[in-house]
């Protein structure tokens, strides 16, 4: 087994209880917040998607598109992959790997990371913005889901009883949420639009890449 992969295994078929548990219909709005900004027929990437929470949505909203859905777990690709109906008319590729595993020679219209950039340190993210920022067309779009550190007392007991949670039970790296925004800016991508969930707790941003890179 490659390292890194299918530490979620062990929550995986707890893992959309235990987030509804805590935090409600929140996260699953905030990751379908942009999706009807999608054009139909796109080259569509999906990293660290989990449990595929989205996929129905997209497969509707975008039924002539084609969609690269990776994660490291292979329990959370089976229930994933669960969730389509056989009658889905989107193309859906599901791949068990890391942002090593990419398919070479394509350009994706769109990058969806949702709750994924949280699992790694701010050094892991900024490669991870470069990698997936190159792996854009030029009028790519990025959507992104996040948790963000509003400073409010509760959002960083939350934070830190999560770090901890997974740590022990997943083997996560991070022990800090790292200043996504920030890396995924640097690595030439600007916000369009941006929408708040749960107390502020929970940041959707569209991004679409620029045409010309500033460091």
């Amino acid at each position: 087994m490659k390292s890194g992969l299918d530490g979620f295994n062990a929550i995986a078929r707890q893992y959309d209880f235990l987030k509804q548990l805590v935090f409600g219909k929140a996260i699953y709005q905030s990751q379908i917040s942009f999706l009807t900004s999608i054009p139909n027929g796109c080259k569509i990437l999906v990293i660290g998607g989990g449990s595929g929470e989205i996929l129905p949505v997209l497969a509707e909203s975008c039924p002539e598109a084609e969609i690269w859905f990776i994660d490291a777990s292979s329990e959370m690709l089976r229930i994933a992959g669960r969730r389509l109906s056989d009658t889905s008319p989107a193309k859906v590729r599901f791949i068990h790997g890391t942002e090593q595993d990419l398919p070479d020679n394509i350009l994706f219209n769109v990058v969806i990371t949702n709750f994924f950039l949280d699992l790694f340190s701010d050094a892991k993210v900024r490669g991870l913005c470069t990698l997936i920022s190159s792996r854009l067309s030029a009028d790519g779009m990025w959507l992104v889901s996040d948790f963000v550190d509003g400073k409010k007392i509760w959002q960083r007991f939350l934070l830190w009883t999560m770090y901890r949670f997974f740590a022990l039970a997943c083997h996560v790296e991070a022990r800090r949420l790292p200043a996504w925004s920030d890396h995924i800016r640097w690595a030439g991508m600007e916000e369009i639009s941006s929408r708040l969930f749960f107390g502020g707790f929970i940041r959707s941003v569209l991004y679409k890449k620029k045409s010309t890179r500033f460091g």
